[in-house]
């Protein structure tokens, strides 16, 4: 008989998964991996493949074995530079970056690397090390100096979030809400460490005036120090997204027929429940930076909401959206193409 932390480890599989993951799920489609004003990483289950293209609309990579592995990939200093972490199973691969001269070794410490959770350089990165079950550590790798590390109790367990800009991030260890600062070097962490429980996601925007901890007991994380329980019809909560000023969480589902389903609710800053949107697809969720602002996409359109959960904006023909930093809207076609609105 299963226990009830197995099902609820089957229940995350389902809900708690990145965008490359779900897009591998859906099957046809590209996806928007993660976006900045220079340019996009892109996921593509038609061609098998992860591809980097630049703003001007050149695909400056493609690498299909980090698609088949299960990597995940993140944006170094800017998209489309990329560096890939991670598989389905180990042994984990070496991390690795793509780019127009082909894959290169993306150096880092001799223990071995479960993901490279941030990094914008080979010497400024957070890399999550150790088995997939066990003690691990959280390694920061920062430039000219050296590196601090972090006893964890599994490389596989630490939440990690960043702002939009990358100035300041939010890990969950052991049940701890820990704060890290990025300066010249790399980052740091803060002193501040706030109990929110087990987690299995997270967000956060701005300076930490507002982060949602997506776990057991799903949360809001005020001013970095103060936490407030997070109340909804959800009977389980697998992800969020966040700006300054609002947020939503999220559950994934499918029927007894496999048609995928998504539970959007929103959220003020008492924690409470302000709208729902039960959408009969697998839809994607992105917060503008501002958190004035959620780009839902799902069929072949993406729509922009506001705080209260109505429509101000359709874009048709859209497979996947994403805002950058400085809060422009990239909207990528059918066939892969993305395209930047200008922010507002």
């Amino acid at each position: 008989m299963r226990s009830a932390l197995t099902v609820l480890a089957l229940i995350l599989a389902i809900c708690a998964c990145s965008p490359g993951e779900k897009a591998r799920e859906q099957g046809p489609g590209p996806e928007l991996v993660a976006a900045s004003p220079e340019g996009v990483i892109v996921l593509d289950p038609r061609e098998r493949s992860f591809s980097g293209v630049a703003r001007t609309g050149l695909r400056t990579w493609r690498d299909t074995v980090a698609y088949e592995q299960g990597s995940t990939a993140i944006c170094l200093s800017r998209c489309p530079d990329a560096v890939f972490s991670g598989a389905w199973e180990p042994p984990h691969p070496s991390p690795r970056r793509p780019g127009p001269a082909g894959v290169q070794a993306f150096p880092g410490p001799g223990s071995p690397i479960y993901r490279v959770l941030s990094a914008r350089s080979a010497t400024d990165a957070v890399i999550a090390e150790g088995p997939r079950d066990g003690a691990g550590r959280l390694r920061l790798l920062r430039t000219g100096a050296a590196p601090t590390s972090l006893a964890v109790p599994s490389a596989a367990e630490v939440a990690w979030a960043e702002n939009p800009q990358r100035t300041l991030a939010l890990a969950v260890i052991a049940g701890k809400a820990l704060w890290f600062r990025r300066d010249q070097r790399g980052w740091r962490p803060l002193q501040a460490r706030v109990p929110v429980g087990a987690a299995w996601g997270a967000c956060t925007a701005g300076d930490g005036e507002l982060a949602v901890i997506v776990g057991e007991r799903p949360a809001l994380l005020l001013d970095r120090t103060r936490t407030i329980t997070i109340t909804t019809d959800l009977a389980v909560t697998g992800e969020c997204a966040a700006g300054r000023s609002g947020a939503v969480v999220l559950a994934r589902w499918r029927d007894q027929a496999g048609a995928p389903h998504t539970a959007i609710r929103g959220l003020d800053a008492t924690g409470a429940q302000t709208w729902a949107r039960d959408i009969a697809a697998e839809a994607q969720v992105r917060a503008h930076p501002s958190g004035t602002r959620f780009v839902l996409t799902y069929g072949t359109a993406a729509e922009v909401v506001d705080q209260a959960g109505r429509v101000v904006a359709r874009h048709p023909g859209v497979l996947s959206a994403a805002y950058t930093s400085a809060g422009e809207l990239v909207l990528l076609d059918g066939d892969g193409t993305p395209q930047w609105l200008a922010a507002g």
